[in-house]
């Protein structure tokens, strides 16, 4: 995950919540954001791995069935 990625996850994060803008929030909420941004982004990468190992192995095994 790149920095820029963490920033617009936690700028959207925190436009979701408060009505203010991003760049008047203060440091230590900006780092909240921050961190639950990367978190986020962590889970999803995470995830999305998971999806493709299991697709692949869905496709392994339907591939092993059609030559069978």
């Amino acid at each position: 995950m790149t920095q820029e990625q963490v920033e617009h996850v936690a700028r959207a994060f925190y436009e979701a919540e408060f009505p203010g803008t991003w760049n008047d929030a203060q440091g230590a909420i900006q780092r909240h954001f921050r961190d639950l941004a990367r978190t986020a982004i962590a889970t999803l990468n995470r995830q999305m791995a998971q999806c493709r190992r299991s697709a692949t192995k869905a496709s392994a095994m339907s591939d092993s069935r059609k030559i069978a």
